[in-house]
């Protein structure tokens, strides 16, 4: 690797890993800080509280693991160690995408309208639906992942220009992690942005025959609602196929710049921008960090 090439990649780290990390971190001052003042946290708080604490440790094994690939320290580590690194990114990967499958329900549930029996207990009991929703979404990201400890092995290249580590990976293993550490959460949260969507247009449609301003606050609450979940799922669904798409080439070394740049452009700033998404879909976060900015 040219010298003009890793300084490039060395400011791009540290300018994703700053970002990623204050925006994030902004997120979880703010929340910890009324809970500090004895504020207790709604659902849907708890749950961006873990989506940025969750981006933040992502964006350091981001940034850690590519100053190990760039300096070429993984031939210092342990195999083991690296492919405990490796199953960390896809653990905190996956739990991302379970979060955002606990906040599109609470969302759904908050918003959406429907009189089955089943989405009515769900309502009532939302606060400890909630919590069993977060604590599943990291045991069933433990689940996924940890078997990859035996089904996955390394090597270390040697005078390619790739200059950094294969993993090689069980097919059927990994179709069955990718099926429910991607597939599942995705369909499961467009479900709910589809009947979040639907209570939206209800609304439109009512303020339509009632002109009064009193529709406008919750209007645009469930419009803001149904664009966060849209946006995180979009860069979800992104950074999934980015990943997907790399992990299936690994082994073709012949589109080395088209990866790098799918790469550094989509998965490193993936933690930044979902922080983003979330600040700007939250009343509270966006005054905080518009006083902050002041």
């Amino acid at each position: 690797m040219s010298l003009t090439m890793e300084v490039i990649k060395i400011t791009i780290i540290i300018v994703t890993w700053l970002c990623g990390s204050i925006l994030n971190s902004s997120i979880v001052a703010v929340y910890l800080r009324d809970w500090k003042n004895g504020m207790s946290l709604g659902e849907c708080d708890r749950t961006i509280l873990s989506m940025g604490c969750n981006n933040l440790l992502l964006q350091g094994c981001l940034s850690v693991s590519e100053f190990i690939n760039i300096f070429q320290l993984y031939r210092l580590f342990f195999k083991e160690f690296t492919v405990l690194g490796c199953i960390l990114f896809l653990f905190l990967s996956y739990l991302s995408m379970w979060l955002t499958v606990c906040l599109s329900i609470c969302y759904c549930v908050k918003l959406a309208n429907i009189s089955h029996g089943l989405f009515v207990r769900l309502k009532r009991g939302i606060s400890t639906a909630s919590t069993l929703f977060l604590f599943g979404s990291v045991v069933a990201s433990c689940l996924i992942n940890v078997p990859l400890i035996w089904t996955m092995d390394t090597e270390f290249l040697e005078n390619t220009t790739a200059d950094n580590v294969i993993y090689k990976l069980d097919i059927k293993f990994m179709s069955f992690n990718i099926v429910f550490g991607c597939c599942v959460p995705i369909l499961v949260t467009s479900l709910c942005i589809g009947l979040s969507v639907m209570s939206l247009l209800r609304h439109v449609q009512r303020m339509k025959n009632n002109t009064s301003p009193s529709w406008n606050p919750q209007l645009k609450s469930h419009e803001r609602a149904c664009r966060t979940m849209s946006l995180v799922l979009i860069l979800n669904l992104t950074f999934s196929v980015t990943i997907i798409t790399l992990a299936m080439g690994l082994m073709n070394h012949k589109d080395v710049l088209v990866n790098d740049i799918l790469y550094w452009s989509v998965v490193l700033t993936n933690p930044s921008a979902a922080a983003i998404v979330l600040i700007f879909g939250n009343t509270k976060l966006k005054t905080a960090l518009s006083k902050i900015c002041c």
